[in-house]
């Protein structure tokens, strides 16, 4: 390959990749980027609601997708597999309150815990 045609390929070759980068970055948002999606599929469900519903044992993975969406997932090579739901943030000073639960690798709540909203500390 002569050298100008070697030139000429690698720059056609950077002007793709970083055309794909700038409509990869322009694409549409769901929300703002400041805004915390909803914590459940029901907008009105709140965490000690949602928390109350869930009975370790006894609901499966399914159950806890179906009641209360998919929140946002976490799997262990172990075989469990953690479901996370945050509530909306409120004030910029106080991390939001979670429900966390557990799935055992058979596919049933092992445990539910709740995290309460907490004041976040001095930047």
């Amino acid at each position: 390959m002569t050298r100008r045609l070697h030139t000429t390929l690698h720059a056609a070759a950077l002007m793709v990749a970083l055309g794909t980068f700038i409509v990869g970055c322009a694409g549409p948002q769901e929300r703002p980027a400041n805004e915390d999606p909803p914590p459940f599929r029901d907008a009105a469900l709140t965490i000690p609601t949602a928390a109350g519903m869930v009975v370790a044992g006894t609901w499966s993975r399914d159950d806890v997708i179906t009641a209360l969406g998919e929140g946002n997932t976490v799997r262990f090579d172990s075989g469990h597999e953690v479901r996370l739901y945050r509530d909306k943030r409120t004030d910029a000073s106080v991390s939001p309150a979670e429900l966390v639960v557990l799935i055992s690798p058979g596919g049933v709540v092992q445990k539910l815990r709740i995290k309460p909203a907490t004041p976040l500390g001095p930047p």
